[in-house]
């Protein structure tokens, strides 16, 4: 389960108990659009089309573990830096993507876990700092992520 939180299998199970309507451990493929919509996901009705017709079933109803299958291949791999790029997005006071090299060295050194200068050095030598002095912070997203 590469696509779901530990978290979000527990809360998958807990709303297919709620459609496991004769205690089989099994839902009728018909209730899986509301269960995805409990779950979160948002997909358009052709989306949602294409996903249940990508279910192959006898009867019309699917096992907890066939649905946990369906519903990982259905839904987005787990963004652990997700978090991270929101609090940068909190700085990215125009939405461009970008934030300035002199606001974020003071929010790397004065703030959270703080940095030392040279640290910051270290991580702005590796990444690109435009002629107006501006990161695209999804570079320094990238860089965490290759470690």
């Amino acid at each position: 389960m590469e696509n779901l939180s530990p978290e979000k299998v527990d809360q998958a199970r807990d709303y297919l108990s709620l459609f496991d309507k004769d205690g089989d451990s099994t839902v009728s493929v018909s209730d899986i659009p509301s269960i995805l919509r409990a779950l979160g996901e948002q997909f358009t009705e052709a989306e949602m089309s294409d996903l249940i017709g990508q279910i192959k079933t006898e009867n019309g109803y699917v096992s907890f573990d066939e649905f946990l299958t369906f519903y990982n291949n259905c839904t987005r791999p787990v963004d652990p830096y997700r978090d991270v790029q929101l609090a940068f997005s909190e700085l990215d006071r125009h939405q461009t993507g970008k934030i300035s090299a002199k606001v974020l060295r003071h929010f790397l050194v004065n703030l959270g876990e703080k940095l030392t200068d040279e640290e910051v050095d270290t991580i702005f030598a590796n990444i690109e700092i435009s002629e107006d002095g501006e990161i695209e912070y999804r570079q320094i997203i990238n860089l965490f992520t290759e470690f």
